[in-house]
């Protein structure tokens, strides 16, 4: 509520005083109801107007003009016969009974509009009422009129006469010199009189004891401004009465001028001085909070005189002493303006514009900050624009308490502390430090905190030349210039300890991460510890060293110069206890290096337990006739089929164990028991979520060593490779938040080239790939691959029903009518059987009962993972098949797959469209049908060749080869057979070798009338599976 808001109160009665006019309790009823209502509110307010100073011996409110400083004092006395007053004593109005008008006696009418515009004043009111208030703009001329019209106004103390109201004053404004030198505004008039500083003005003359307005000869804007003047000591004067001559002339006005003289003599030119020290500073919403920065001071020394602080707009007078005489001096404003523009181009700024919200509070002078206030900002001003400055003619001085003071190293130290425990034995703490004056500090926390608050550093420091130095901040009082180079070799191992350091004051490293070492051995440092981690850092950053070791004896494969490195490899993680992935290109050969390293380690007697390799169901015929052909001394044992569980307990005496992935779940009990020399996980990509239960299964597995097969380590993301070194090597890569927050996220959102080359740094030691093109020169032209499958559930149990039907109605047949007469029928049940192996569906039997039909194809979900596999590495596929309805089969998956595709089958009738397509490399996959294009088409833009389903006669299959690997062919071919083991498909390739001709007859007609099968061929080609 305002005063003027308040001044409708005056007309308001306390409850307590009684007046004269309005009937009391002795006047008859009659009397008041005579009244109109009108005419008693009339006598109630003509009793209550005028000062009523109240009966002797009662208390009231006394109010005391203080002429030094224009404030309204309120005391509570005793009213005396005489006039006086005694008792006087401080008064506090009470808040609450004004606002209820619940008031003592001794207020009278007359007080209450004062003290309710006296409590609206108050910074507080409810907190902290005082007893004397400030008479100050209209609120105080408002005030000051109604305490004089009470009669109870007094001049400095209560035992003074009642101040009257006087006449209005015209008069003028002028400067007066007082006691103490300085001037102060005050009337221009004849009469004694003090100026109060209220709005209108009113004056006080003591001799005759009067107050009253005054009317001023100045625009009333003026005139406001004028009276808030401060007093001018000599040199204020001076610089006033320059700025007011010059608005007087701007606003035509004649103002009043203080008196000042011209300085008597010039204070010549000044040295410049830069003083660099911290300055304190508080914000202007936060008076409880100090901040200090650090600040360059400008000053200039003056010949003889004290040092004079600098200004960005220099008065042109200084105020100094010599010999005890005060001096005004003229200053070298030039000069000076000229050292303040020199701080500005080098990027300094007034801490008025820097911080335009605070006030400094160490000192009343004005100073320049940088626009970073940090360690990096000023190591650049100190190393950079320091020698500039003095180059100027500059002196510098550096204060006790500025924050950035520069330590040069002497040198640098590295020390890794190795934990021999057997828990801890894996890791390993890592301190880096410098030595300045022969003390070691360390600087991980430094450097932790710098990188810290600048989560870019990294990206800074791969602008700045390696001879640069970045501030590094020691402590409150102390930075450390570290060398570019050195900087970048120590974030590295740094990075991951800021995110996830926990109570660690020093960052504890994965063994695994020992490369690191070699990077920091690069950096001139001095070194303690670590000699065998660093040993291992070397040899995990360069093979060179990695020693050869030879095949067993008994291994049956000649290894390649590449696949004898892979060994070499494989030879080395195992020899340090490591894991790692072999992820070269389908093709060329990481079962074969896999099965060296396993009969590697079970001949010198390291494998004194079985080896477990998990592996997709599709594979597990491969690996086995991989493993007899070529390491046939392993004892080898497939847990497959639903008699496994009864061979479980052979596992402790094989060699090699082979399970599937959906089994690895389901045996996880059995498993899981058994203690394993090498566990090995091909096609490792299928374990890629952390969250799927044949990861959790597969971590929980016990073994020596681990290793992972993969031509696809990395298909969608990141985090299917952190997956799967969280299975190898767990800590390798930190964990999951941690490596998203310091590769993943970087790499795949921000496109970080350098996040991505230590990513790839970090894994190299621990994955060995080689692609086609970086072997070509140890790949024949042509490379044929048999890929073997077995069959599984419906599928294996449709293809035994089916043989032992046949078999049985074959042999009828035979006894009556002979084997010659017996082709077509032996044509068509191989037929059916072979069908049946590519896939069930293309099985045509009306007598089929619904049980026995089914879409399992075991060599249809070999070939899918084939095709995704080989396309991620970018090959050209042919994929030739005799049956066009099983092209139309593998179609549907394909269009499933969203894989892109040509097909060429007896229908197609543009031919060359898709042939164009291919040869272009629009499509990847060429879908071919033997009929169609098993001869007559040029299309070396293949380097794969998949025969999908084997063709008997070997020069038909040749000749679709042939589409590939022929002139013009620049590229060694793959050539891939699917087979399925122990299936009729096996049992006449086999019988190729004894009767080159037999599958031509078989399936051309040609020969027909020849006896080419014999009763015992009929016994191999309709024998059961295994297991059967």
């Amino acid at each position: 509520m305002n005063w003027m808001e308040m001044k409708d109160f005056g007309d308001t009665s306390g409850k307590s005083s009684q007046n004269p006019l309005q009937p009391s309790h002795h006047d008859s009823p009659q009397d008041n109801l005579a009244l109109s209502p009108e005419a008693l509110a009339w006598l109630e307010s003509l009793g209550e107007s005028g000062p009523a100073p109240g009966s002797s011996g009662s208390h009231c409110i006394v109010y005391v003009l203080s002429s030094a400083d224009a404030h309204l004092h309120l005391f509570k006395a005793r009213k005396l016969k005489n006039g006086g007053y005694s008792h006087a004593e401080r008064f506090r109005p009470d808040f609450h009974r004004l606002t209820w008008g619940n008031v003592p006696v001794y207020y009278q009418p007359a007080d209450l509009p004062i003290l309710r515009l006296y409590l609206a004043l108050q910074d507080s009111v409810i907190l902290s009422i005082q007893s004397s208030l400030a008479l100050r703009g209209e609120e105080g001329a408002q005030l000051l009129r109604m305490a004089l019209r009470t009669g109870r106004l007094h001049l400095e103390h209560t035992d003074q006469p009642a101040l009257s109201a006087g006449a209005e004053l015209s008069a003028g404004l002028r400067w007066q010199v007082g006691t103490d030198g300085r001037q102060r505004l005050g009337l221009d008039s004849r009469e004694a009189a003090v100026l109060l500083p209220t709005w209108p003005v009113w004056y006080l003359n003591p001799t005759q004891g009067q107050a009253g307005e005054v009317r001023l000869d100045l625009p009333a804007d003026i005139a406001h401004q004028l009276l808030a003047a401060p007093p001018l000591d000599e040199l204020d004067a001076l610089l006033v009465r320059e700025r007011m001559q010059q608005i007087g002339k701007q606003r035509h006005l004649s103002l009043p001028l203080p008196g000042a003289t011209r300085p008597i003599e010039p204070a010549g030119r000044p040295s410049v001085v830069v003083r660099l020290q911290a300055g304190r500073f508080r914000h202007a919403a936060a008076i409880n909070i100090a901040h200090d920065y650090a600040v360059a001071s400008l000053c200039f020394d003056y010949p003889g005189l004290p040092r004079v602080a600098a200004a960005e707009t220099p008065p042109p007078f200084l105020r100094t002493e010599r010999a005890g005489l005060a001096l005004t001096l003229l200053r070298d404003a030039a000069s000076e303006s000229e050292a303040w523009r020199l701080l500005q181009t080098q990027g300094l700024e007034s801490y008025r514009r820097r911080l335009p919200n605070f006030r400094r509070l160490d000192k009343n002078e004005d100073c320049l900050l940088p626009v970073r206030q940090d360690a990096a900002t000023w190591l650049d001003f100190l190393e950079e624009t320091i020698p500039q400055l003095v180059a100027a003619g500059m002196q510098i001085e550096i204060a006790a308490d500025f924050p950035y003071q520069v330590k040069e190293a002497d040198d640098w130290f590295v020390e890794v502390q190795e934990d021999d425990s057997e828990s801890s034995g894996d890791w390993f703490d890592l301190d880096l430090g410098v030595i300045i004056n022969g003390k070691r500090i360390s600087l991980v926390e430094p450097l932790a905190h710098l990188i810290a608050e600048r989560p870019k550093l990294r990206e800074e420091l791969r602008l700045l030349d390696e001879d640069q130095r970045v501030a590094l901040t020691l402590d409150e009082r102390h930075v450390l210039p570290v060398p570019v180079a050195r900087l970048r070799g120590w974030l590295g191992p740094l990075f991951e300890f800021v995110d996830n350091h926990g109570n660690r004051d020093l960052p504890r490293l994965s063994r695994l991460n020992a490369s690191a070492l070699f990077d920091l051995e690069q950096l001139p440092s001095h070194w303690l510890g670590g000699e065998k981690l660093r040993e291992l850092g070397r040899r995990l950053r360069d093979f060179s060293g990695i020693e050869e070791t030879l095949p067993a004896p008994g291994f049956t494969a000649k290894l390649r110069t590449y696949q004898q490195l892979g060994l070499n490899w494989l030879q080395f993680l195992r020899s340090y206890g490591l894991a790692g992935i072999l992820a070269d290109d389908m093709g060329l050969g990481k079962t074969v290096q896999t099965l060296a390293h396993l009969h590697l380690e079970k001949t010198s007697g390291r494998a004194d337990r079985p080896s477990l390799v998990v592996l997709p169901t599709s594979l597990i015929a491969n690996w086995r006739s991989e493993a007899q052909q070529f390491a046939p001394d392993l004892k080898v044992l497939a847990l497959q089929g639903p008699e496994r569980a009864t061979r479980f307990a052979e596992m402790a005496q094989a060699d090699l164990v082979l399970t599937t992935y959906p089994l690895l779940v389901r045996d996880q009990q059995a498993l899981l028991a058994q203690e394993y020399h090498l566990l090995v996980l091909d096609e490792a990509q299928f374990v890629k979520n952390p969250k799927a239960q044949s990861h959790r299964v597969a971590r929980q597995l016990k073994a020596r060593h681990r290793l992972s097969l993969t031509g696809t380590p990395l298909e969608n993301h990141l985090g299917e490779l952190w997956a799967q070194y969280n299975f190898l090597l767990p800590g390798l890569l930190g964990d999951v938040r941690g490596f998203a927050k310091n590769f993943r996220t970087p790499i795949e959102k921000l496109g970080d080239q350098e996040r991505r080359q230590e990513l790839a740094d970090r894994v190299r030691p621990f994955l060995l790939r080689r692609t086609k093109e970086e072997v070509l020169s140890e790949l024949p032209p042509k490379t044929e691959i048999v890929r073997w499958v077995e069959l599984a559930g419906n599928q294996r149990d449709l293809y035994e029903s089916l043989r032992l039907a046949y078999d049985k109605k074959l042999r009828q047949v035979l006894v009556a009518r002979g084997l010659a007469q017996s082709q077509i029928m032996i044509l068509d049940a191989l037929l059916k059987l072979r069908q049946t192996c590519c896939d069930p569906r293309l099985v045509k039997l009306p007598n089929l009962n619904p049980a026995q039909r089914t879409h399992e194809s075991a060599k249809l979900d070999l070939l899918m993972e084939m095709l995704e596999e080989l396309l991620e590495e970018g090959r050209s596929i042919l994929l030739f098949s005799q049956f066009t309805s099983m092209l139309a089969l593998i179609e549907e998956d394909l269009e499933r797959r969203a894989i892109p595709y040509v097909k060429l089958t007896g229908q197609t009738k543009q031919r060359e469209t898709p042939i164009i397509r291919f040869q272009r490399g629009e499509v990847k996959l060429f879908l071919i049908s033997l009929k169609a294009g098993g001869t007559g088409l040029n299309l070396t833009a293949a380097d794969t060749v998949i025969h999908y389903d084997p063709w008997w006669n070997p020069a038909v299959e040749e000749q679709a080869t042939a589409r590939a690997h022929r002139i013009g062919q620049d590229k060694p071919v793959f050539v891939y057979k699917l087979m399925t083991q122990g299936t009729v498909e096996e049992k006449i390739l086999s019988l190729q070798e004894r009767k080159r001709g037999l599958s031509d007859n078989l399936l051309s007609g040609v020969g027909i009338h020849q006896n080419l099968i014999t009763a015992e061929d009929l016994d191999v080609l309709f024998e059961p599976l295994s297991g059967s």
